[in-house]
């Protein structure tokens, strides 16, 4: 189970922009999430599935999150857990990676999602690019 409560607050909407960064395996959000971590945690995928978690049902989120998620060993239980609560309903693709967070010195493929809290597929994924 995921969280502290076993009965937390939960939340219509939630918008985030979580920190990009690995964090090793034994750290307390890591070990605290072992359903969704392994291998190399990274907190923004702890923070999404978080977020998703203190979701009301049919609450959406929009997060803007690194694109490495979609793929990969480390992000498997993330992706199964993530995208069995939650449906894509739209993604927005940036054309450059080097321009979203330049000033920052972040050089990362970048996307915004918006997910909605539900078991039912959407009829359409809105997707758009900038």
């Amino acid at each position: 189970m995921i969280g502290a409560s076993l009965n937390p607050v939960k939340y219509d909407f939630v918008i985030g922009n979580p920190p990009y960064m690995k964090i090793p395996k034994d750290a307390p959000e890591a070990v605290a999430m072992p359903s969704i971590c392994y291998g190399t945690p990274n907190m923004y995928f702890i923070f999404a599935a978080m977020s998703l978690f203190n979701l009301q049902e049919e609450g959406e989120m929009v997060y803007i999150m690194p694109r490495s998620w979609t793929s990969g060993a480390y992000f498997k239980r993330f992706r199964e857990y993530f995208l069995t609560e939650g449906k894509i309903v739209h993604i927005h693709l940036f054309v450059s990676r080097k321009n979203i967070f330049d000033q920052e010195g972040v050089l990362q493929e970048t996307i915004i999602i918006k997910v909605k809290k539900s078991r039912t597929m959407p009829r359409e994924v809105r997707i758009t690019s900038s």
